[in-house]
């Protein structure tokens, strides 16, 4: 099992080994085997390229999973943009970590299997965020 982070953003820094920590204890949680996942942190500017590069969204956004290879193990990139996190954050009143930790936990929630394009995915995965948030001692954060 692998984890690699990378840190592309130029302002904000994340803690490579509390991600690594985060990713590999959802793992285990889910029970999903993992091959390999990059995590890579991202300003507005990259994420709106590959947003409309991969899914034709001429915006921003918080978060994007790209699954890689077959099945039998996840093997993916997620990629999450730390300038909307710090936004959300404000946002939410909650602090740039929990954040960016539950963009994290959506990103590897979609490479496992999880979707929200219907109201009921989205209430099952924001169900399931929360509970691994809680899960990694991060309190229940609630969010609209």
């Amino acid at each position: 099992m692998q984890v690699e982070i990378v840190n592309s953003h130029r302002k904000y820094a994340i803690d490579v080994e509390e991600v690594r920590r985060v990713v590999k204890r959802v793992f285990r949680h889910e029970q999903a085997k993992l091959k390999f996942i990059s995590i890579v942190a991202v300003g507005h500017d990259l994420m709106r390229k590959l947003n409309r590069q991969f899914l034709h969204r001429d915006e921003t956004t918080d978060v994007l999973a790209f699954p890689l290879g077959d099945e039998s193990a996840v093997d993916g990139e997620v990629y999450i943009n730390l300038d909307q996190a710090h936004r959300q954050a404000r946002s939410y009143n909650v602090t740039p970590s929990n954040e960016s930790t539950r963009l994290i936990i959506h990103g590897v929630l979609h490479l496992i299997g999880y979707r929200d394009t219907s109201d009921t995915e989205r209430r099952r995965m924001k169900k399931r965020e929360e509970a691994l948030m809680q899960m990694l001692g991060r309190g229940k954060v609630l969010r609209s």
